[in-house]
């Protein structure tokens, strides 16, 4: 067992849970904004593109699943790899 790469894992995990949600609720959001358009909505920028700021939102989602993989093949080489 590595306590060092478990840590790290586990920190890892945590950005890549915080980079999902944030690329889950931005993508909803905007999702929203776009089914509702015909309402006003305060404090928005009309100017905004939403199908760009969907993208967004998705990519910042792909990104978090991405860590959140590296995070877990961390944690199983952490768990089950001999410290030397």
């Amino acid at each position: 067992m590595r306590p060092k790469t478990i840590i790290i894992g586990l920190i890892v995990l945590i950005i890549g849970i915080l980079l999902f949600a944030y690329g889950y609720n931005y993508y909803n959001f905007y999702e929203q904004k776009n089914e509702t358009s015909y309402l006003e909505i305060p404090n928005t920028n009309d100017n905004v593109d939403v199908e760009k700021e969907m993208a967004f939102g998705t990519t910042v989602e792909f990104i978090g699943v991405f860590i959140l993989v590296l995070s877990i093949i961390l944690l199983i080489i952490g768990f089950f790899r001999k410290e030397k």
